[in-house]
């Protein structure tokens, strides 16, 4: 991948995003899965940021690559919010069109 000689530090900021996910799944178990979740959308939103303002990788076309990934594992969060909890569930399971998004970015991912 390959990250621009000013941003070193990069790899360090990657595995703190990873680290933070772990610590949202692990620790806020206790509470509820929803805010598992919320936490893990605020986490990538927050790392979608970072990205976007200082363009770490050498090539434009990684840093947009790696923007895409970041959104990806964004919506299937915020789709499996839906199936986390169980309001509308009929909904859900009779919408197609939500299920093929959630089906195409779990097969992208």
């Amino acid at each position: 991948m390959g990250t621009k000689p000013d941003f070193y530090y990069w790899e360090i900021v990657i595995m703190m995003r990873k680290f933070f996910i772990i610590f949202a799944c692990d620790f806020l178990a206790q509470v509820s899965p929803e805010v598992q979740c919320l936490c893990g959308i605020i986490i990538l939103i927050t790392n979608i940021m970072f990205i976007i303002r200082f363009r770490p990788l050498k090539t434009d076309q990684a840093n947009k690559v790696n923007i895409y990934s970041q959104i990806v594992h964004l919506l299937r969060m915020y789709i499996g919010l839906y199936y986390i909890t169980d309001k509308d569930l009929d909904y859900i399971s009779n919408n197609i069109p939500v299920n093929v998004i959630l089906v195409s970015l779990i097969i992208l991912s």
